[in-house]
């Protein structure tokens, strides 16, 4: 029997001056860190398949050139069936054709109270597989139980509509009211989900629950501040 991929023999192959790789974003310029004022910070990154690119690269770069430890988690199925294992594939809207090495599975992470902050990147194919991945939806439920900041920003915190759905029984993750942003395409899930949406603000953030979000890729400059001045600050909420 015929597999799916057969399909593909019947349709066009893509033309090469057809660019899949989407909107060329402007990166952020950042002045020089005076000094590697993150030392001794761990930021966690979580990832499946499909990050958008400067989504993951700028705030990994930020983060480490300020003297933060980062590291970054992938799905456990890409550790046990990929070959070669652990290789996290990001995307440049439609295109996929570059990679990033993961340094552990999602299952490995077993103390998120070790972090001082969590990031979920966006994209769009790399939100949907993690809002329904019982590790990641964990980890964002910890994070929150320990008061660990927690960092998002275009399609990523649908992960967080996931992880605040709970049984009438379990404690509250993100309380109704919780203020947030995303991209446009997410605003009427999130506001279904009971958060506050602040539709015309680069970067939002909400004390009570430590999250900090932001609209999409051209907010990755004062997305990144903004983390790095709350990790400056010497203690968790």
């Amino acid at each position: 029997m015929n597999g799916s991929h057969s399909l593909a023999a019947k349709y066009l192959p893509v033309p090469g001056s057809l660019d899949t790789r989407g909107t060329d974003y402007p990166l952020p310029v950042f002045a020089d860190p005076p000094s590697p004022s993150l030392a001794g910070k761990r930021v966690l990154i979580v990832s499946a398949d499909g990050p958008e690119l400067p989504e993951i690269d700028v705030p990994l770069e930020y983060l480490r050139a300020r003297g933060a430890e980062v590291q970054l988690a992938g799905q456990n199925w890409i550790f046990e069936y990929r070959d070669p294992p652990g290789y996290i594939v990001i995307a440049q809207w439609l295109a996929d054709n570059v990679c990033v090495k993961a340094d552990l599975a999602l299952k490995d992470v077993v103390n998120v109270a070790d972090y001082d902050a969590l990031f979920i990147p966006g994209g769009a194919w790399n939100p949907d597989m993690l809002r329904t991945d019982g590790d990641a939806l964990r980890i964002v439920r910890e994070a929150r139980a320990h008061g660990v900041l927690i960092v998002s920003l275009c399609h990523g915190p649908q992960v967080l509509i996931s992880a605040a759905k709970r049984e009438p029984d379990e404690p509250v993750v993100f309380p109704r009211g919780t203020e947030i942003t995303g991209v446009e395409s997410i605003h009427v899930d999130l506001e279904t989900a009971g958060f506050v949406v602040h539709k015309d603000q680069p970067t939002v953030y909400d004390a009570a629950s430590r999250l900090l979000t932001a609209r999409g890729p051209n907010d990755l400059g004062p997305l990144c501040e903004a983390m790095g001045r709350l990790l400056s600050q010497p203690a968790k909420a």
